[in-house]
């Protein structure tokens, strides 16, 4: 049966604490991404959400979606490196 879901990870990873989701990832938060190279995304499991978010936004990361509680249950925060790829830090 196909997924009905046109973002869901390609591929989830699970070891001890931590969770690595792989995405085929041109179309992200209803964007596409230009040339000359696609971006990648990386989903990392914070077991303490707030000190990491606390840590990467006291050294300057580029924080394009603050953290907050997501439709789907997960607590979420969203940085972006100056390639554009995205990394997606969540504690559910």
């Amino acid at each position: 049966m196909a997924s009905q879901c046109q973002n869901c990870p390609l591929l989830m990873l699970n070891a001890r604490s931590s969770t690595i989701g792989m995405h085929s990832a041109l179309r992200l938060a209803g964007s596409i991404r230009a040339p000359p190279f696609e971006a990648a995304v990386h989903w990392v499991f914070a077991e303490d959400i707030d000190a990491t978010y606390d840590e990467l936004k006291s050294s300057g990361a580029n924080i394009v979606e603050p953290l907050e509680k997501k439709p789907w249950g997960l607590r979420q925060f969203t940085v972006e490196d100056i390639d554009g790829n995205r990394f997606y830090f969540h504690h559910d």
